[in-house]
């Protein structure tokens, strides 16, 4: 509760002292933040899909479990559960593709944020190693001028709102449309190293 609290507080700006923006974006307009908080007057609301680039995994071949994707494997292959068992950065794994695999896939370089978007949805973590990862979890790669460890603390302090998204079903799950159009709290990146 302490640590939701601090977060709120963060990112609502009082917990930093404001600087001016020196970057300009597609801030969102007055329409899409009207039922927002009310941030610092040196802050924008901005949509996640315009701070940095956001992509799902990929595993193509079906069935997702065929043993020729895995012989003499190589390649990490991260799933939901070890981006919900990290920490803060994703090392271990349980599976590894070989070369069929990985042709199937894309393999995403260490410092990746990944965030779930499926049975496990807003869980965030960092690849502390390159990987592959499937269409459950999404890449975002920061922009110049944007903290990808901000972006990973808002989302978990989002992650109640982002559950309301899933709709209601076997496995709940959302879309990469949910997480591009999220609206987020952009302030300096001096500030946003801060949280």
């Amino acid at each position: 509760v302490y640590r939701q609290a601090v977060l709120k507080q963060a990112f609502e700006g009082y917990l930093t002292s404001h600087q001016q923006l020196d970057v300009e974006l597609p801030w969102a307009s007055e329409e899409e933040t009207a039922t927002l908080p009310d941030i610092p007057a040196e802050w924008r609301y901005v949509s996640l899909s315009n701070l940095g680039d956001l992509g799902r995994g990929k595993s193509k071949h079906r069935p997702r479990n065929d043993a020729k994707l895995f012989e003499k494997g190589k390649y990490p292959f991260i799933q939901t559960g070890d981006v919900k068992a990290a920490k803060r950065y994703i090392t271990e794994y349980s599976k590894m593709y070989g070369e069929f695999g990985l042709q199937q896939s894309k393999l995403w370089p260490q410092g990746t944020l990944c965030i779930t978007i499926a049975a496990n949805i807003a869980d965030t973590a960092f690849l502390g190693i390159d990987a592959c990862f499937p269409d459950s979890v999404v890449g975002f790669t920061p922009f110049d001028n944007v903290c990808s460890e901000y972006i990973k603390h808002f989302i978990e302090s989002q992650k109640l709102r982002l559950w309301a998204f899933a709709p209601a079903t076997a496995q709940k799950n959302i879309n990469l449309d949910t997480l591009e159009n999220l609206i987020i709290p952009y302030c300096s990146f001096e500030e946003q190293k801060t949280v």
